[in-house]
């Protein structure tokens, strides 16, 4: 596996999506669709955007954060029959060493219960695997709660691994199972 010098990011489709990189001329799609969301970061560690200002900070600064590390892709999960930005799903983590990375994922709750996630989650997991060669997949810090984010991981084969000291629960993904 290459060690950390490219960019996982490219263009992957599926039936229903298209994932792709996001640009600031994605901000206000994703503020509508998505951040502004009251739904959506019940279960993350960032706030509904109240405001389109609040929403460009907030997507600005992911958006810095992974053109310093390319390596740590971020997609932006686009509905193909709307054309609309709809989540995003990205590697937050990566450990060369164990040939081990971590993803996260969100979407706007007028999404949720269509399979969506599931089938971005499913595309993600097959190009980190077979195209970049990564093993193990984490998914770290799911609520105990979240019974939507545990039926996508347990539908894409992870299987809950341990429960951190705050209670929510980790996941692995590894490609020998």
């Amino acid at each position: 596996m290459e060690k950390n010098n490219r960019d996982y990011s490219e263009k992957l489709e599926t039936k229903r999506l298209i994932l792709r990189k996001y640009n600031q001329d994605d901000f206000e799609m994703l503020y509508e669709n998505y951040v502004s969301d009251e739904k959506v970061p019940m279960y993350c560690t960032w706030k509904p955007c109240k405001t389109f200002e609040e929403a460009y900070e907030l997507l600005n600064s992911w958006y810095r954060g992974y053109e310093k590390h390319p390596e740590k892709s971020m997609w932006m999960i686009v509905e193909k029959s709307s054309n609309k930005g709809i989540g995003i799903i990205r590697v937050t983590n990566i450990w060369s060493e164990d040939n081990k990375c971590e993803i996260g994922y969100s979407m706007g709750s007028e999404w949720w219960g269509k399979g969506y996630m599931t089938e971005a989650v499913r595309e993600v997991v097959r190009y980190l695997t077979e195209e970049i060669g990564f093993n193990i997949i984490v998914a770290d810090g799911v609520s105990r709660t979240n019974i939507g984010s545990k039926k996508v991981l347990e539908k894409n084969d992870f299987i809950q691994s341990y429960t951190n000291p705050d209670g929510t629960l980790c996941y692995d993904y590894e490609q020998s199972r």
